[in-house]
C-alpha cells in the first residue's frame, strides 16, 4: 500500500480512560469531518491511520474504527520509527538481549 495515495485522515484523543460512549463520539467527529470537506473536499480517497493503540471498548481505540466504518474507508495502524528504536532499546537494556 503506497500512503501517499490518500488523504490521511489521524484521529486524536484519549485511551481508555475516556469512559464516554465511543458510539456518539464517532458519530460527531465524523459529522464534523464531512462538514470540513463539503467546503474543501480531498483531492484522494481516505485512509483512516492509527497508532495501533491495543483494543479498549472506549477511548480513542474504540472512537477510531468505528469513525472509519462510517466514512466508508480502510484504517491502517502505524509506528513512528524514531519511537519504535527507541522502545527497542530500552526492551533490549531492560532484557539484556
Amino acid at each position: 500500500m503506497d500512503i501517499t495515495q490518500y488523504h490521511p485522515v489521524v484521529i486524536e484523543g484519549m485511551g481508555g480512560y475516556d469512559k464516554r460512549d465511543p458510539h456518539p463520539v464517532a458519530r460527531q467527529v465524523t459529522k464534523q469531518l464531512l462538514r470540513h470537506w463539503s467546503k474543501k473536499p480531498p483531492d484522494k480517497p481516505l485512509l483512516v491511520l492509527t497508532q495501533g493503540d491495543p483494543p479498549e471498548p472506549s477511548g480513542i481505540a474504540a472512537i477510531t474504527p468505528l469513525v472509519a466504518l462510517h466514512l466508508g474507508v480502510q484504517r491502517v495502524s502505524f509506528i513512528l520509527m524514531s519511537t519504535f528504536q527507541t522502545i527497542t532499546a530500552r526492551m533490549q537494556t531492560v532484557t539484556g538481549s
